[in-house]
């Protein structure tokens, strides 16, 4: 479980908090999605819940243990993140860069192992991208470097992960790929995710339960058709929307 305690946070020298009291929770089993405009401070929570940024007011727990109290190690064995970019300075193979999510269990001076190795091709094959093993990594699409790095996730072998627009910059396809394969997981192996979202719709589809961000606080929370309303999209997005019902799902439309 990831716990979140009236968080804020402000950068130095600043006039105004990015992150103003933040409180949740988000259990196992669930895929919690962040909605909120550019600027929101969707990015900045997250940089504050993996210890990079150090907050000046509330608490961040991991698995019941204050994140205060957590070395680095310590942190990356409970959470695990899928960047919003991510370009490789080398063209290692996909495999060394799921390889990489085991280094918190691999010793300062000790090379991965070959359990470390099919731990890794396991979360490969989760994903559906195991006949990418050899391939450079730069030389993949899109959706499939997306893939690599959720098996790094998985091969990482923490409870909870951090997905920072896990969609962008991919064609409809794909981005319905990755967040199906990314609920299913979740789902199977009880974890908790924390997902950054631009698209509402895509929330709706695929979240449990949606946290709205707006000027850095926590306006509103719970299931998604609880939270992504006619009057919270016009209140956060200043935009007016209708939804419309097809095949048992609801989908956003604005009005033009």
């Amino acid at each position: 479980m990831i716990e979140v305690r009236e968080l804020t946070f402000m950068h130095q020298g600043a006039k105004e908090p990015v992150l103003r009291k933040i409180d949740f929770q988000a259990k196992g089993g669930e895929v919690t999605a962040i909605l909120g405009p550019n600027g929101s401070g969707k990015t900045t929570l997250f940089q504050c819940l993996l210890g990079i940024w150090k907050f000046h007011e509330g608490e961040v727990r991991l698995s019941g243990k204050p994140i205060s109290h957590l070395k680095r190690v310590e942190i990356a064995k409970r959470l695990s993140a899928v960047p919003q970019e991510h370009d490789a300075p080398f063209p290692y193979s996909c495999l060394d860069i799921v390889l990489m999510g085991r280094t918190a269990h691999v010793g300062i001076f000790s090379s991965p192992s070959l359990q470390d190795r099919d731990l890794s091709r396991q979360a490969m094959k989760a994903l559906g991208v195991d006949h990418l093993a050899e391939r450079p990594y730069t030389q993949v699409s899109g959706g499939e470097r997306q893939m690599v790095l959720i098996a790094r996730c998985l091969a990482q072998d923490a409870p909870a992960m951090l997905l920072d627009e896990p969609t962008a910059h991919l064609d409809f396809r794909n981005q319905i790929t990755i967040l199906k394969k990314v609920k299913n997981i979740v789902r199977e192996k009880g974890l908790v995710a924390l997902m950054n979202l631009h698209d509402p719709n895509m929330a709706l589809l695929f979240s449990d339960r949606v946290l709205l961000l707006n000027r850095g606080a926590l306006v509103a929370q719970g299931r998604p058709d609880e939270v992504i309303t006619q009057k919270s999209l016009l209140e956060v997005y200043g935009i007016e929307v209708e939804f419309v019902a097809e095949n048992g799902y609801r989908v956003i439309c604005p009005k033009l």
